[in-house]
């Protein structure tokens, strides 16, 4: 999810999902945890595409985990954004839904 055409996809995607089930579905989300999948696939190699630094001797194939995982995101966030905004845009008038994204968070209790 690195690119306008996925981020376009996405937002077809979700306009295909809103005509035929917002009538029956009121919550929606539209990521699940979008930093494990940017985190297990861009740091670690862990999760396709398997990209990492070669210096963090993970067996990657290739990548950079200084850039990569946080362009990921930010396009994760942007595709998010153009559902949202193609929600409101199109079916809020007639559509009364919940949308958000789920994101992962940690706390330490001392």
């Amino acid at each position: 999810m690195n690119s306008k055409s996925t981020r376009d996809d996405f937002r077809d995607y979700y306009e295909v999902c809103f005509k035929e089930f917002a009538d029956r579905v009121k919550y929606w989300m539209t990521l699940n945890v979008p930093t494990s999948y940017s985190v297990s696939g861009y740091v670690f190699g862990s999760s396709p595409p398997g990209r990492c630094l070669d210096r963090q001797n993970l067996n990657c194939i290739d990548g950079d985990s200084g850039t990569e995982p946080y362009l990921v995101i930010l396009h994760q966030l942007l595709a998010h954004a153009a559902a949202v905004k193609l929600y409101k845009h199109k079916f809020q008038g007639r559509q009364k839904i919940t949308i958000g994204i789920s994101l992962e968070t940690g706390w330490v209790v001392p």
